[in-house]
């Protein structure tokens, strides 16, 4: 996985795809398959912005019930599957639980019927899955069942809980990752840091896209038949690029975070909590998810005006996240200083509606615009996905209408069987067990298994040639030199962030000690040749992030 910005140019590609987040890489795996000469370019880095934004569950669709949304529900069902499937060594079944109280929606009465009719319609949900990575079948709890989950959760309404399994992924950004390195390993050309300045046209025809690389300020015009613009909340800035008024999504833009405490609330479930207020027309739901020995909490959503690119998160979205949480779980008491690392992105919300509350309601659907058919401009489709869960099928969607435009007509790989890049694992734990007769300690295997799947051989292959980058960067890592080197030359890092944010889990789950900071920097100053002044800029980006409360 090279970056390679010459490979862009001078040819015409099938398809171009602007947006390197979770539905512009899957597209490009699945077009890749499909045998199109397929391109990406990314702005920033790959799954940086929205789909770095993540609670870190993949849902089975269970929530669709409430809607009968019951296509809504199979689709959700098959592609969870399916990511356990293709990346067994970033997921695994979570077990998740909500209380169940009173004689309404949330009764013990009403949560057994749509448990079961979520059982029927999941029968096939461990359909090819070993045993390891299978679902198990919901239940209603008792009330003891619940105390037993949370025991600081006495409420005396609650009198048992609805019990089913979603699936949790320990690593989105390498998920992420692992989806661009597939399509890379197809045939396709991904470059991320390439900002898109301007489309190319032949009369009412787009044929390609001018650009600039943003690592080495180069212009560059890239050629192709098809352009998809997939750039989620940026859908409409990257549309004004035209010149001229077409339709786009129907969306409006909205603040969603989520937060890591820095303290485990519950160890062993996602529990679903609702917090009442009074004036409230209805509760706000909250989902608590046990992760890496701490908790993740979301989604607060807040509207968002102005650009896509003027995120921010003010002390005001903080202190009313935690009045939140804690109607919501009241024993918790939590402080905005309890928070390790903050989620934020912007999300697309639906264009007009909004909750009982007045808050933002994120879109149900993904939506796929041929500006064709809509607006008499060929070459151009705009995508605007939804979830994380379901993104592998919007993008074999979406290839449907690619390959009809494209007259092409061919059976493609099934994407939905083939590993991702360091998922072809029979079994993880014998692969676990591999690495510590290797010379790994138990701690240290599992940690590498655990995010690069088979391609933990190849980290270790980086780190003996220097056997200091096989040890941990510093105090409370387990990450080490070997996956900074291996994050620079093979998978098209270019800076601080992109190591230590989503390249590796150095930072991803709160800020690292200075220690292991100061020691990657120095690594990736050496490697890439970085002067005083360029290691000093890169050091002051990480200490300004939002995503860690400050010292």
């Amino acid at each position: 996985m090279k970056r390679d910005i010459t490979s862009l140019t001078g040819r015409e590609f099938d398809i171009l795809i602007i947006g390197g987040g979770i539905h512009g890489v899957t597209l490009a795996r699945e077009a890749a398959l499909a045998g199109l000469a397929v391109a990406l370019v990314e702005k920033s880095d790959f799954c940086s912005a929205t789909s770095a934004n993540s609670l870190k569950i993949l849902h089975g669709g269970i929530r669709y019930l409430q809607q009968a949304n019951l296509p809504r529900v199979r689709q959700s069902v098959i592609e969870r599957r399916t990511m356990l499937q293709i990346a067994p060594h970033l997921i695994d079944p979570l077990p998740c639980a909500m209380p169940t109280y009173g004689h309404g929606m949330k009764s013990k009465e009403i949560m057994f019927c749509g448990l079961l009719a979520y059982d029927l319609l999941s029968r096939d949900r461990n359909q090819g899955l070993p045993p390891n990575k299978s679902i198990p079948k919901c239940r209603i709890g008792s009330r003891t069942d619940w105390l037993a989950i949370a025991p600081q959760l006495d409420n005396p309404r609650f009198n048992g809980a609805a019990l089913w399994h979603d699936a949790i992924t320990w690593n989105t950004e390498r998920l992420g990752l692992g989806f661009a390195a597939a399509a890379i390993q197809a045939g396709a050309t991904l470059v991320n840091y390439i900002e898109v300045t301007g489309f190319h046209r032949n009369g009412r025809d787009v044929t390609g896209v001018t650009a600039i690389d943003l690592i080495r300020n180069q212009s560059l015009t890239i050629r192709a038949k098809i352009t998809v613009n997939n750039t989620g909340p940026w859908a409409k800035e990257t549309l004004r690029l035209l010149g001229e008024e077409v339709t786009t999504p129907e969306y409006r833009c909205t603040l969603a975070m989520n937060v890591v405490l820095r303290k485990q609330l519950i160890a062993n479930h996602a529990v679903g909590l609702t917090a009442y207020k009074e004036g409230w027309k209805s509760g706000r739901l909250f989902f608590f998810v046990p992760w890496r020995d701490r908790t993740m909490v979301g989604t607060y959503l807040s509207p968002h005006t102005g650009s896509p690119d003027q995120l921010k998160v003010t002390p005001e979205d903080i202190h009313s996240f935690m009045d939140n949480l804690n109607l919501a779980y009241p024993a918790a008491q939590l402080k905005p200083e309890d928070i390790a690392f903050i989620q934020a992105g912007i999300m697309p919300a639906a264009d007009r509606e909004v909750s009982p509350n007045g808050e933002p309601s994120l879109l149900n659907h993904y939506q796929i615009l041929d500006h064709a058919k809509s607006d008499n401009v060929n070459g151009l489709m705009s995508i605007l996905g939804v979830k994380w869960t379901t993104a592998r099928d919007v993008a074999q969607r979406t290839l449907a209408t690619l390959l009809t435009k494209l007259g092409r007509h061919q059976d493609t790989p099934s994407s939905m069987i083939r590993p991702l890049p360091g998922g072809d694992i029979p079994n993880v734990a014998a692969l676990v067990d591999e690495a510590i007769q290797s010379g790994l300690s138990e701690v240290m295997a599992r940690h590498l298994v655990r995010n690069y799947g088979t391609g933990y051989r190849d980290v270790i292959r980086v780190g003996s040639t220097h056997p200091l980058w096989l040890k941990p960067l510093g105090e409370g890592t387990c990450v080490t030199g070997a996956e900074v080197i291996f994050a620079l030359r093979e998978e098209m890092a270019q800076t601080m962030t992109d190591v230590v944010l989503r390249r590796t889990d150095l930072g991803s789950a709160g800020r690292p000690s200075k220690a292991a900071l100061m020691n990657a920097a120095v690594m990736m100053a050496h490697e890439l040749a970085w002067n005083a002044a360029r290691l000093d800029q890169e050091l002051a980006i990480l200490k300004a992030l939002p995503c860690w409360p400050k010292e």
